[in-house]
């Protein structure tokens, strides 16, 4: 089984799409166009309270030619976001809004440029795996609405995380036929399932930097989430970053797929200083 990566364009243009395995699945599906009905979310999920997910950012990105996409990203320090690499694809400009369960009334915004983009070396639109991308912003001051996310600790033997209870957060599709992103920010409970069991699901390999959640009751991370939090339940802290779901779409049984934060503390690390 083939993936579709997970951001949302809703502006069409000329401009072309990322090239190999992104324009092949997610360039195919119709670009939405967002106007704030709240008939989309996190497929099976429930609205997040307010305060809930102080981590939680969303993401307005630009193109060339003002070709505009939305995705997740997760707030690591006063300064710092993380996402998913393929999120920022061509991308000139991006807003981050925070401290808000619905994105059009945002507490606080930083919006800044490509070159405060730090994106995986590694990471290529013809290879799946190292998805994953940093994005500076100027300080923001945390409170009750605005607050990082703790990272795990670095260590020799880091937790695979099987079986362990996960929570997902963002304001993507309520299933694979929605047109509008949800206007409320929606959370769902999901259980993480090893690498072994995940591959059986997929042609390509699901390589070690890759971490995959079960599907149970159509209960799904869907498009529009792209490089938003995969926290676990018993800690709280950041364990993923949502990549991509078969191209069967969202919430159809299939395991969904996310960047190993463990996998790349050392990254983060270099780049931003953060760590525990």
């Amino acid at each position: 089984m083939n993936v579709l990566l997970c951001l949302i364009f809703v502006v069409a243009t000329a401009t072309a799409g990322p090239p190999g395995i992104y324009d092949k699945f997610f360039n195919t599906k119709s670009l939405p166009i967002l106007d704030g009905h709240p008939e989309s979310r996190i497929t099976n999920g429930k609205d997040a309270a307010d305060g809930q997910f102080p981590y939680q950012v969303f993401l307005n990105f630009t193109q060339v030619e003002n070709r505009k996409y939305y995705c997740g990203g997760v707030l690591i320090s006063n300064d710092y976001v993380l996402t998913g690499a393929h999120c920022t694809y061509n991308a000139t400009v991006v807003t981050v809004v925070l401290g808000t369960t619905q994105f059009t009334s945002p507490l606080v915004t930083r919006t800044v440029n490509s070159s405060n983009f730090i994106v995986n070396p590694k990471f290529s639109y013809d290879i799946y795996g190292n998805d994953i991308a940093l994005i500076k912003i100027p300080p923001v001051s945390f409170n009750h609405y605005i607050n990082k996310v703790r990272l795990p600790a670095i260590t020799a033997t880091p937790s695979t995380y099987d079986g362990q209870t996960a929570i997902v957060s963002g304001w993507g599709f309520l299933n694979n036929n929605a047109t509008r992103l949800s206007p409320k920010l929606q959370s769902a409970t999901l259980q993480v399932i090893s690498n072994i069991v995940c591959d059986q699901f997929y042609t390509h390999e699901i390589f070690p930097d890759i971490l995959c959640t079960s599907t149970v009751n159509g209960t799904s991370a869907c498009n529009g989430d792209s490089g938003g939090p995969l926290t676990e339940v018993s800690t709280g802290e950041l364990i993923g970053t949502f990549s991509f779901v078969p191209d069967s779409g969202c919430g159809t049984g299939e395991p969904s797929g996310y960047t190993r934060v463990t996998y790349y503390l050392d990254w983060i690390k270099e780049h931003s200083g953060v760590y525990y």
